[in-house]
């Protein structure tokens, strides 16, 4: 799966459900005041090697199978 920030995990995220991504404002996390790694990856490569179902990225997320889609 590709690495994306949490911007574009959010707007993938209301795009799979039907929301309007261009709602979503983009931060910085130096005016936040939040104290948490500004790259953070998550590494899947256990889940792959273990697990029968191939791991999907965020580009491959489906509204329909989620249920989500809205007519």
């Amino acid at each position: 799966p590709e690495a994306v920030n949490r911007f574009e995990l959010a707007g993938a995220i209301a795009a799979a459900h039907g929301l309007p991504a261009e709602r979503l404002r983009r931060g910085r996390l130096a005016g936040s005041g939040l104290e948490r790694p500004a790259y953070c990856v998550l590494d899947s490569s256990r889940a792959r090697a273990l697990l029968r179902t191939p791991i999907r990225g965020v580009s491959e997320l489906d509204p329909l199978a989620a249920g989500q889609a809205r007519p």
